[in-house]
Protein backbone atom coordinates (compact mmCIF):
# COMPACT_ATOMS: atom_id res chain seq x y z
CA UNK A 1 0.00 0.00 0.00
CA UNK A 2 1.58 3.30 -1.02
CA UNK A 3 2.28 5.78 1.75
CA UNK A 4 -0.04 8.40 0.28
CA UNK A 5 -2.96 5.95 0.20
CA UNK A 6 -2.28 4.91 3.78
CA UNK A 7 -2.12 8.56 4.82
CA UNK A 8 -5.48 9.18 3.16
CA UNK A 9 -7.02 6.17 4.93
CA UNK A 10 -5.77 7.43 8.30
CA UNK A 11 -7.08 10.91 7.55
CA UNK A 12 -10.54 9.60 6.61
CA UNK A 13 -10.65 7.37 9.70
CA UNK A 14 -9.64 10.30 11.91
CA UNK A 15 -12.31 12.53 10.38
CA UNK A 16 -14.97 9.81 10.81
CA UNK A 17 -13.95 9.30 14.44
CA UNK A 18 -14.21 13.02 15.26
CA UNK A 19 -17.52 13.25 13.40
CA UNK A 20 -18.88 10.30 15.40
CA UNK A 21 -17.75 11.93 18.66
CA UNK A 22 -19.59 15.13 17.77
CA UNK A 23 -22.71 13.80 16.01
CA UNK A 24 -22.93 10.33 17.51
CA UNK A 25 -25.29 11.53 20.23
CA UNK A 26 -27.92 12.23 17.60
CA UNK A 27 -27.46 8.74 16.18
CA UNK A 28 -27.94 7.27 19.65
CA UNK A 29 -31.38 8.92 19.82
CA UNK A 30 -32.46 6.93 16.76
CA UNK A 31 -30.52 3.75 17.54
CA UNK A 32 -29.95 3.32 21.29
CA UNK A 33 -27.65 0.33 20.80
CA UNK A 34 -25.01 2.69 19.40
CA UNK A 35 -24.62 4.11 22.92
CA UNK A 36 -22.27 1.21 23.74
CA UNK A 37 -19.94 2.50 21.05
CA UNK A 38 -20.60 6.23 21.33
CA UNK A 39 -20.13 6.65 25.10
CA UNK A 40 -16.51 5.34 25.20
CA UNK A 41 -15.67 7.22 22.01
CA UNK A 42 -17.13 10.45 23.40
CA UNK A 43 -15.26 9.99 26.70
CA UNK A 44 -12.01 9.39 24.82
CA UNK A 45 -12.57 12.47 22.64
CA UNK A 46 -13.39 14.60 25.69
CA UNK A 47 -10.31 13.40 27.59
CA UNK A 48 -8.04 14.18 24.65
CA UNK A 49 -9.44 17.71 24.43
CA UNK A 50 -9.63 18.44 28.17
CA UNK A 51 -6.18 17.16 29.13
CA UNK A 52 -4.35 18.12 25.94
CA UNK A 53 -3.37 14.55 25.17
CA UNK A 54 -2.09 13.69 21.71
CA UNK A 55 -4.42 11.65 19.56
CA UNK A 56 -2.75 8.36 18.57
CA UNK A 57 -3.39 9.09 14.89
CA UNK A 58 -1.55 12.42 14.92
CA UNK A 59 1.99 10.96 15.23
CA UNK A 60 1.09 8.36 12.60
CA UNK A 61 0.07 11.13 10.21
CA UNK A 62 3.35 12.99 10.83
CA UNK A 63 5.36 9.83 10.15
CA UNK A 64 3.49 9.33 6.90
CA UNK A 65 4.22 12.90 5.84
CA UNK A 66 7.92 12.33 6.50
CA UNK A 67 7.84 9.06 4.57
CA UNK A 68 6.18 10.81 1.66
CA UNK A 69 8.91 13.47 1.65
CA UNK A 70 11.81 10.96 1.81
CA UNK A 71 11.94 9.97 -1.89
CA UNK A 72 12.50 13.59 -2.90
CA UNK A 73 15.40 13.98 -0.46
CA UNK A 74 16.92 10.67 -1.53
CA UNK A 75 16.85 11.70 -5.16
CA UNK A 76 18.51 15.02 -4.36
CA UNK A 77 21.22 13.41 -2.25
CA UNK A 78 22.11 10.90 -4.95
CA UNK A 79 22.79 13.52 -7.59
CA UNK A 80 26.28 14.01 -9.02
CA UNK A 81 26.72 17.44 -7.45
CA UNK A 82 26.19 16.07 -3.94
CA UNK A 83 29.30 13.84 -4.23
CA UNK A 84 31.74 16.73 -4.44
Amino acid sequence: MPASLLADVVLVFHFAFVLFVVVGGLLVLRRPRLAWIHVPVAIWGALIELFGWVCPLAPQRLLQRRERAKPATRAASSSITSHR
